[in-house]
């Protein structure tokens, strides 16, 4: 497996790995980046994979939505997840994300992460609507899906049980 980010990875790992590891991607924008993967697999008789990290949040509490846009804003002022992040049609953010990060300011990284953003990265909801996301992904060509559960600790066992009600769900599909 090869994690890219960028259209000449997608290509190399298309043409010489067993799958590509994705990050970040909004499941509207997964075959626009995986155009480059498969081009690079042209001729290849390989069954390939496409894995895609993904947080699933289960509500829209302050503290699980603060904990993914803290994590989106870290990554997204690094130049090749800032390109990634444009190159998926989020350039407003990209472009905050760039200048909050020569302003040296976390408060305006986050503040970058708007909610667009935020739930284009996220699988989010009930269990139905989380259900319907996921096979969005798998529509646009995601084979397997590594499951970052955000449960806010003030949930307790409840939010345990919703989470493991929801990942079942998951493994159904």
């Amino acid at each position: 497996m090869l994690a890219a980010l960028g259209p000449a990875l997608m290509r190399l790992a298309g043409s010489i790995a067993d799958g590509v590891v994705l990050a970040m991607a909004a499941a509207d924008r997964v075959p626009d980046l995986l155009a480059d993967f498969y081009a690079g697999a042209a001729g290849r008789d390989a069954e390939l994979d496409v894995i895609l990290a993904v947080p699933v949040l289960l509500n829209e509490s302050d503290p699980s939505y603060a904990s993914v846009r803290a994590n989106i804003a870290e990554y997204g002022v690094i130049d090749a997840y800032n390109r990634h992040l444009a190159r998926q049609g989020f350039d407003l953010e990209a472009a905050a994300l760039r200048e909050a990060w020569a302003a040296r300011s976390r408060e305006q990284a986050l503040a970058a992460v708007s909610d667009r953003l935020l739930r284009a990265l996220c699988i989010q909801s009930n269990q139905a609507e989380c259900v319907e996301q996921l096979a969005k992904y798998r529509a646009a060509g995601v084979k397997t899906l590594l499951i970052n559960p955000i449960v806010d600790a003030a949930d307790g066992a409840e939010g345990h049980r919703k989470i493991l009600e929801v990942l079942s769900a998951f493994v159904e599909c």
